[in-house]
């Protein structure tokens, strides 16, 4: 007998389908993280964004968090997070001392977004 995958996340894609980035609290979770700390560049931020995964491959993070498709180049020497999104959210709850409110904004909205607003398509609280 076959066994059948999951259905990916609300926050994963492939090329067919709808694209949708993860949220934290209404905000884009993309725009939580310091990219540049992933980089292993000195950052600007002030600590205003996550520091994480300092050295990991930034094209999976990227997917993990739904803005990106995902390191294809089978050839990466760079480590992977397990749970890119699910460290994030923890991070998130601890540094507000609440759970977070975790959504997907679709990609027609994100232009709506990057312009200031905070619309989110679907929410639901973290268990």
């Amino acid at each position: 007998t076959a066994r059948r995958a999951a259905p990916p996340a609300p926050w994963q894609y492939s090329a067919r389908e709808a694209r949708a980035e993860a949220t934290i609290d209404g905000v884009p979770a993309g725009q939580l993280l310091c990219w540049q700390h992933v980089k292993g560049e000195a950052c600007a931020c002030g600590g205003s964004r996550a520091h994480l995964f300092q050295g990991h491959c930034g094209t999976a993070i990227a997917a993990a968090l739904g803005v990106g498709r995902g390191c294809r180049t089978g050839r990466c020497r760079k480590p992977h997070p397990a749970d890119a999104l699910g460290d994030l959210i923890a991070h998130a709850e601890s540094a507000s001392g609440r759970r977070a409110l975790l959504g997907t904004v679709a990609a027609s909205l994100r232009a709506d977004i990057d312009k200031g607003s905070r619309s989110v398509q679907t929410s639901r609280s973290v268990q």
